[in-house]
């Protein structure tokens, strides 16, 4: 259409010129004037690049340059992130100030938000600083629910949710520490008593949290109580006459052995966020937010108290992606985890396995790769070798930015020397593989700019991408004048098992804790003998 209109317009301009040549002379230069400036219209118009790929779905990124052959290096003009990659997942490296958050980060969720259709999403901040709510609200992102580690108005879970296999699953790599030697005796009948009583717990027909379980493990009424409830339910006789002979036992030697598990659990019932993990009617449930596709914002500043919840959630989400994997689930569901470094644990490997299979495909971002060598240099590989986008901004740190630069891997490159001396000269040419990307190049980047790694599917094939990329800027609406979301929900005791207003009082808590510290020196005692 617009070829047609600019051709239908410059017959005009051509008519006109040549009615002022006949007939009258000042119609002349304008006739011109207009000519020539849709002669160069048109000369831009047409040279103006097309979209290369205009059929395919992704998140694009405009213009570049692509790096295939760093000594070849040309313009890319339509640079995309294709949908079906995407659904491998994400890996991004960036120091402070980089642009890794706003550039990827909320990139991505405005990318997800308004060219992907019923989507949803979660987004884990490990960083937890306010421009990062305020820039994604500004650009136009609405979450259903806000969770915070830290700031009390904000939505609540149950972090007890799930079925028995799976809370004793997750909780026994959450509050048991696993060791070997003497230590091993502890940390077994830690897991002993764990497995029953959770087993109790999850055969009532009320719900129950964490709490629940603190006081069920103990206060030995709140046990003998737990017991007599389960016996008029249908939970296996075995599993009842196992967690009785536990519970029959002397009180102070089940606390001496168990207080390692106590003392863990204790971080999770008690204090400022006890109260928004332990909601018998949360606002939050994961597999409710799977379901309905709801878009999530887990608010979690690094602390000691935010590792444990951040380690606890990601255990929480491979529950769901088991029970999707099971079910043949096959709807996206991204799950971004910024500034994350800090919060892998042992278990993250499979975990993140898990999850990409499960179409829920894990975004990770972190300033140096480092974070991934103190899993294990398997997980490392693992990363690496699945995650199939990665993107690498600038980074302040020499060992960093070499680590990164190693993603983009080597190209063929071809080198021609000329020697002169006095018998003559001679040249010479030499084939052989250099770095496509050295460390100096993430060093001198700007904020936003950086380098990606992808693949691309074509007519069947796929084949790997390089390009650098000043990612585009979202546009954002007022963000400093946005504030964080509150919930004024009160929780209802009344609502669950509520073991702990009925049995904790402050009398009960400090014999516990006088307990629990006895027992601590006596082993202490015990390891030094």
């Amino acid at each position: 259409m617009k070829m047609v209109l600019l051709a239908m317009v410059t017959c005009l301009m051509l008519d006109l010129l040549i009615w002022g040549y006949f007939f009258n002379v000042w119609l002349m230069p304008v006739a011109t004037l207009g000519l020539a400036a849709l002669l160069y219209l048109g000369y831009r118009f047409l040279s103006q690049k097309k979209p290369n790929n205009p059929d395919v779905q992704g998140w694009r990124l405009g213009t570049g340059l692509d790096i295939s052959n760093p000594e070849k290096s040309q313009k890319a003009n339509d640079i995309v992130l294709e949908q079906s990659i995407l659904d491998l997942g994400l890996l991004v490296v960036g120091s402070p100030r980089s642009g890794k958050t706003l550039s990827s980060g909320i990139g991505f969720m405005h990318y997800l938000n308004t060219e992907v259709v019923d989507i949803g999403f979660a987004w884990h901040d490990g960083k937890g600083d306010k421009d990062i709510y305020q820039s994604a609200v500004a650009a136009g992102i609405h979450f259903d629910f806000f969770f915070s580690s830290e700031l009390k108005h904000s939505n609540t879970m149950n972090a007890f949710e799930g079925d028995a296999s799976d809370v004793i699953d997750r909780s026994i790599r959450v509050l048991i520490n696993e060791t070997t030697g003497d230590g091993q005796y502890y940390s077994d009948e830690q897991r002993r008593a764990l497995t029953l009583i959770v087993r109790l717990l999850k055969a009532l027909p009320e719900k129950t949290n964490y709490r629940d379980l603190f006081v069920a493990l103990s206060v030995a009424s709140a046990g003998e109580e737990l017991l007599t409830r389960v016996k008029k339910t249908e939970l296996d006789k075995v599993d009842i006459q196992l967690a009785e002979n536990w519970i029959k036992e002397d009180w102070r030697q089940r606390i001496n052995r168990i207080s390692g598990l106590l003392n863990r659990l204790f971080l999770f019932v008690s204090g400022g966020v006890a109260d928004r993990i332990n909601d018998y009617d949360p606002d939050i449930c994961l597999a409710t937010a799977l379901e309905k596709k709801q878009k999530l914002y887990f608010h979690l500043p690094l602390t000691n108290l935010s590792r444990d919840m951040g380690i606890l959630l990601t255990e929480m989400w491979g529950v769901e992606a088991r029970k999707r994997q099971q079910a043949g689930v096959r709807n996206t569901y991204p799950l971004m985890f910024d500034d994350w470094g800090g919060f892998f644990h042992d278990y993250v490997g499979p975990i993140t396995a898990r999850i990409r299979s499960a179409k829920m495909p894990p975004s990770y971002s972190f300033q140096d790769d480092s974070y991934l060598e103190e899993v294990s240099p398997e997980f490392k590989k693992q990363l690496e070798n699945n995650i199939a986008i990665k993107i690498a901004f600038r980074t302040s740190g020499v060992d960093a930015a070499k680590s990164a630069a190693q993603w983009f891997g080597q190209y063929r490159s071809h080198q021609y020397s000329e020697s002169h001396y006095i018998q003559g000269a001679g040249n010479s040419m030499s084939t052989g593989l250099a770095p496509r990307l050295m460390h100096d190049d993430l060093l001198a980047l700007s904020a936003g700019e950086g380098f990606v790694m992808t693949l691309n599917e074509r007519f069947g094939y796929t084949q790997p991408g390089y390009y650098k990329v000043q990612f585009p800027l979202i546009a954002l609406k007022d963000p400093e004048h946005i504030d964080w979301p509150t919930s004024r929900k009160v929780n209802d005791p009344s609502m669950g098992l509520n073991f702990w207003d009925r049995y904790m009082n402050p009398d009960v808590i400090e014999k516990i804790r006088k307990e629990m510290k006895t027992s601590l020196l006596r082993t202490l005692e015990d390891e030094v003998a």
